[in-house]
């Protein structure tokens, strides 16, 4: 799009996206972080909500994709994420947990969704081991997280528990 306007395509329909918060932005990026620290020496890398996955209703900005491998497009889309991270705002939770969630199950490359809660602590982490196997489903309040057979720490997500 040359207006520079974020646009996700859903369903035969544009949607423009909304900016987020700083505190949406602070939880992406350091789940980012630590997941492509982690990653990075099996082939993995991470990338921003400025990159759109193709899913089967169209193309979508998920908060941060991880795609490892070698990196398929089409046009603009990635077509195997591994793993899609989405933080959670009012106005979003209930898509990005019902409808969206069910789009990115849809895709044989995904092994784990990631919701980070942004207004609560606790990460609720999807995941398969492959194709195949069925979807385990673990919210997770403190300690460490697993996602895609590593962990992050809560603590490096939100900041020290107080």
């Amino acid at each position: 799009d040359q207006s520079g306007i974020k646009l996700e395509y859903w369903g035969g329909e544009v949607y423009a996206m909304a900016g987020g918060t700083p505190e949406h932005g602070r939880l992406a990026s350091r789940i980012s972080r630590q997941l492509g620290n982690q990653l990075e020496s099996r082939g993995c890398e991470t990338c921003s909500s400025d990159v759109l996955v193709r899913v089967p209703a169209g193309d979508v900005f998920p908060d941060v994709t991880v795609v490892c491998g070698e990196t398929r497009v089409d046009g603009k889309s990635i077509l195997n994420p591994r793993i899609l991270i989405e933080v959670l705002s009012e106005a979003t939770a209930a898509f990005d947990q019902g409808a969206k969630l069910e789009q990115y199950r849809s895709l044989a490359s995904v092994r784990a969704v990631v919701f980070v809660a942004q207004t609560e602590r606790w990460i609720r982490v999807i995941s398969r081991t492959d194709t195949d196997a069925p979807w385990d489903d673990v919210v997770t309040t403190s300690g460490e997280v697993e996602i895609a057979e590593t962990t992050v720490s809560l603590d490096a997500v939100y900041g020290p528990a107080r």
